[in-house]
Parts: structure tokens; C-alpha cells; sequence
């Protein structure tokens, strides 16, 4: 039993339950069982507001699951207990079911006389923050009940302070293992092109950070660092930047020509083409983090696919070295 929380109608969820239905079938396969006699069944959940004909009338006529759509506020319970074995979500914990009473209240010191944003003021941030961790318990415990145990929970969802979130959880994974980690030192490695103004980046670096830091200018698609000299390697979004546009789009004579635009909806040559020159770009990607990794290193990459699924490029098919296989184990 699969669910998928805060669905919405697009492409997108379609994607992320077949993604999640193939991966439950290669773990089968690898483990060296069957799963053809494997049946799923898949929970679409989002609000009562939410469009489920348009959503329904887009489900894959030869999918691999049994559907069903399910109205509610995720924020609390949802399903039996022990009834799921997968809970997806997509960006959808970030959203607050309600603007906390403080910021519109004038007569309390968190007023933010009508503003959707709340920089540098730190009593709006701080409403928001425990309206944002009350939501997040609720949800976290209706989860709690409603996983079996062993069940797992994807939540994909952006986050502040990416460095400091990685060195807390390297703490806590040390000390959850009743090792201390008050003797580790961090050495963190910001990378970009040359014309990223590092002058701002390092300005805007905490005053009581918890690690020594370092600027690296050069193409992440290449080489960065020393062979087996880094423990953790992430990347926010980065990856999905083409460097150059593919020749083929701009050249005339061509059939994948673009005629200048920037889109390529229904277009399928152009869309192959552009899939070649992520995919190269890709590999060279993992063959350079690879080589950078330790062996037991640790990668996390946080990327967006597309609304549609319009490139498919054949990453399957990339030579990964081994050495990067036992970074991911």
C-alpha cells in the first residue's frame, strides 16, 4: 500500500508512484525474489479543493496499481493503523493549512502589517516556525500510526542552511550510534563557476559556524578535488543546469533546429537532443564525484523533474564506476 500525499493533478505524481513501484520491484529482483505476483495499490491524497476528475482522467490506462483518491488534510490521520508500507510527498509538508493569528493580529509584537514576507524580522520568523512545527509533529505523528513497521517515508522538501543541516545530522548520526562528535572538524567546500560572486557567499557565512570553509571555482561536471578526499558531496538544483545549449537546436540545417526558442514542448527531436546533452553531462557528473568520493562516501542530490515526462534520458545505460556504486550502498 503506497500513498502519495498532497498529489495535486500534475504529471508529477504520476511519475513519482511509477518511480516508487519500480524501485519496490528492482529491490524483489535484486534480493533474487519474484516480483510479478507483487499487486499495489496506490492512495492519492490531497484536499477536498482538489481537482480528482482532471487527475483520475490523467492516470495511465496500463499502469501497474490499483488507484484510489483519498480527501483530507494530511496533517493528520488518513489511513488505519499499520496500513501503509510507503508514504510519498512531494513539497507538500511546506505549506501551512492556515497564516498564524499573531501576524495579523495589530496589537501583538509579531504583526506583519499585511506582508507575505518577513525578513530580518525575527518575531514573525519564530510564528512561523512553531505554527510550521506544530503542523509538521501532527503530521509526522499521523505517519507514525499509519506506516507498518519497517514502512518507509520519502518527504522531498527544500530547506535553509543545507551546510549546517548536513554537519547537524553527521552529529547526530555519531552520537545516535553512542560515539561523541565533539572532536570532529568540518572542512566545507563551496563550488561554483567563476563567475559566481564568492565575495557575497563568504560575507553571508555565520560568524559561529561549525566549520572551516573553503571557495572552489571550476565546472562541477569535471574534476574538483583529490581522489578519495571527500566524505559528502551535495548539490541543490545544480546538476539540472546545462552548460551550453546543444548545437544541434541552433544549427539551421538540422532537423532538432529550435528557430530560437526556449521552450521544446512537442518536439521530439529537440527533446532526444537535449536528453543526449544532459545525459553526457550527467555521467561526466558521477565519473568526476566517483573518483572524489571515499569509498562509504555519501552523495545527496536535490533535483525537480519535469511536469511531463518529455526526457527520458537513458541514464540506465551510463557506465558507473565501481567505485561509486559502494559510495551509494
Amino acid at each position: 500500500l503506497i500513498a502519495d500525499l498532497g498529489c495535486s493533478i500534475g504529471q508529477n505524481t504520476l511519475n513519482a508512484v511509477e518511480n516508487i513501484v519500480k524501485a519496490v520491484d528492482h529491490r524483489f529482483q535484486s534480493q533474487g525474489m519474484s516480483s510479478k505476483d507483487l499487486e499495489y495499490q496506490v492512495f492519492f491524497n490531497d484536499q477536498v479543493s482538489n481537482d480528482f476528475n482532471t487527475l483520475f482522467k490523467s492516470l495511465p490506462l496500463e499502469r501497474t496499481y490499483f488507484a484510489a483518491g483519498v480527501l483530507g488534510d494530511f496533517r493528520g490521520r488518513l489511513f488505519p493503523k499499520g496500513g501503509l508500507h510507503f508514504v510519498h510527498s512531494s513539497y507538500g509538508v511546506l505549506w501551512l493549512s492556515k497564516i498564524p493569528k499573531e501576524v495579523q493580529d495589530k496589537d501583538s509584537p509579531a504583526w506583519n502589517k499585511g506582508k507575505i514576507f518577513f525578513y530580518h524580522r525575527k518575531d514573525v520568523q519564530e510564528v512561523y516556525a512553531a505554527e510550521f512545527a506544530g503542523k509538521m509533529e501532527s503530521f509526522l505523528e499521523a505517519r507514525a500510526e499509519e506506516l507498518k513497521c519497517g514502512g518507509f517515508r520519502a518527504l522531498l522538501l527544500n530547506t535553509l542552511n543545507a551546510v549546517e543541516n548536513i554537519v547537524k545530522a553527521v552529529d547526530h548520526r555519531f552520537q545516535s550510534q553512542g560515539m561523541s562528535s565533539k572532536d570532529l572538524e568540518y572542512q566545507v567546500f563551496f563550488n561554483d563557476q567563476v563567475s559566481n560572486d564568492f565575495n557575497t557567499l563568504f560575507k553571508s557565512l555565520p560568524l559561529e559556524r561549525t566549520y572551516f570553509a573553503a571557495g572552489v571555482l571550476g565546472d562541477f561536471r569535471g574534476r574538483l578535488f583529490p581522489k578519495g578526499g571527500l566524505h559528502f558531496v551535495h548539490s541543490s538544483y545544480g546538476v539540472l543546469w546545462l552548460s551550453k545549449i546543444p548545437k544541434e537546436v541552433q544549427d539551421k540545417d538540422s532537423p532538432a533546429w529550435n528557430k530560437g526558442k526556449i521552450f521544446f514542448y512537442h518536439r521530439k527531436d529537440v527533446q532526444e537532443v537535449y536528453a543526449a546533452e544532459f545525459a553526457g553531462k550527467m555521467e561526466s557528473f558521477l565519473e568526476a564525484r566517483a573518483e572524489e568520493l571515499k569509498c562509504g562516501g555519501f552523495r545527496a542530490l536535490l533535483l525537480r523533474a519535469t511536469a511531463r515526462p518529455v526526457i527520458k534520458p537513458k541514464l540506465h545505460e551510463m557506465a558507473i564506476p565501481q567505485a561509486d556504486t559502494r559510495a551509494i550502498k
